[in-house]
């Protein structure tokens, strides 16, 4: 059974999908529902899905940044892309992402459903044609033990953001084991069996944490293949080098949960909602990721960012419009739009009537 995760952020978008999709007999599983482009991205690290049926504008991260971001971090998973924007540019970033499908909404029964079989498709030959698994490398108790030791003050250096601790025992393990391990069958195994361990326990040390190792390292399957591919010494640099950038990343996200004070973000979006503020600006101004504000924006007030500063707008919008009897373009001025005509589609979206309906 194949995993799927729908991105779209419209709630109505997303049901469509799912009673369409024919999901039992093509042997499917919905794992998750994302409305928001960073939080689509997290779900997808947390829950590795297989398939990514995904709307090409996305609040937060959309367009050819969220297909770019999508092919980065998860090479192998298959991409169908949705738009009822029939045009060229995003016809041609879906081609650049490798995606499987481009399907224009409203999307058909029928053409999910084969969208989905040519994907299933995908994956069964490329899990067929995977090479077979390595043999384990085997190593002397008294050996064993101490790689065992090794790999546990490595998880504590980690936690401890201990970089210099952290390059000590990897330099120490690298060179026991060159000295110890004199057999070639066995110095070739060790690489295989440095990048299957290390990561593992890198993604048992980030459960604390609650983050995933391509959160933090995008690139950490492409790592996994050089260290492979490298001689054991070298697989022991490589994995210290990616155990590095780990600990810087894990010491910016430490920072960023000690300052951000998600109330201060909420009244900032009420003060200043008739500025030109967005995800990106709100990081910048709290001077943290726009990922992590996401998502703990939404787990602390239960709505995305975006949606916050669009109903903080639309409600001003209607006290503007009905109470205080100015224009519509004058709202939208005073709301943070510039486009009067983008202020009309937002304004019915919300509420389900026009602006100039809102005085009847």
């Amino acid at each position: 059974m194949y995993d799927v995760l729908i991105m779209d952020d419209e709630p109505w978008a997303r049901q469509i999908v799912k009673s369409l999709g024919d999901w039992d007999r093509l042997g499917l599983r919905i794992v998750g529902e994302a409305d928001d482009g960073y939080l689509g991205i997290e779900l997808a690290a947390e829950r590795k899905p297989h398939i990514i049926i995904t709307d090409m504008r996305m609040p937060g991260l959309g367009g050819d940044k969220l297909l770019q971001s999508l092919q980065e971090r998860f090479p192998n998973v298959k991409i169908l892309i949705m738009s009822g924007y029939e045009d060229f540019s995003y016809l041609k970033q879906a081609i650049q992402s490798k995606a499987v499908n481009y399907m224009l909404k409203p999307i058909s029964a029928e053409e999910l459903n084969q969208s989905l079989a040519e994907c299933i498709e995908q994956l069964n030959k490329e899990s067929s044609e995977s090479p077979t698994p390595r043999k384990a490398t085997h190593l002397d108790t008294s050996v064993q033990d101490r790689y065992l030791t090794y790999r546990k003050l490595i998880q504590s250096n980690l936690l401890d953001l201990n970089d210099k601790a952290l390059a000590e025992t990897f330099s120490q393990m690298a060179q026991y084991l060159d000295q110890t391990l004199m057999d070639e069958h066995t110095r070739k195994g060790m690489p295989y069996k440095i990048a299957y361990d290390f990561i593992a326990i890198l993604e048992e040390a980030l459960v604390s944490d609650d983050l995933q190792p391509v959160q933090l390292v995008p690139q950490v399957e492409i790592w996994r293949e050089s260290i492979e591919r490298a001689s054991m010494r070298d697989a022991i640099k490589e994995t210290e080098n990616l155990y590095q950038e780990v600990l810087r990343s894990l010491q910016i996200i430490r920072q960023d949960r000690d300052r951000l004070d998600i109330d201060k973000v909420k009244e900032f979006i009420e003060r200043n909602y008739s500025q030109a503020i967005s995800l990106e600006t709100l990081a910048k101004k709290f001077a943290v990721r726009k990922e992590y504000l996401s998502r703990q924006y939404k787990a602390r007030l239960g709505e995305t960012v975006m949606d916050a500063i669009t109903r903080v707008r639309m409600e001003k919008a209607k006290e503007l419009l009905v109470t205080n009897g100015l224009s519509i373009k004058r709202t939208a001025e005073l709301t943070g739009f510039t486009d009067i005509t983008y202020f009309y589609r937002v304004f019915k979206k919300f509420y389900g009537i026009p602006p100039g309906n809102m005085r009847s």
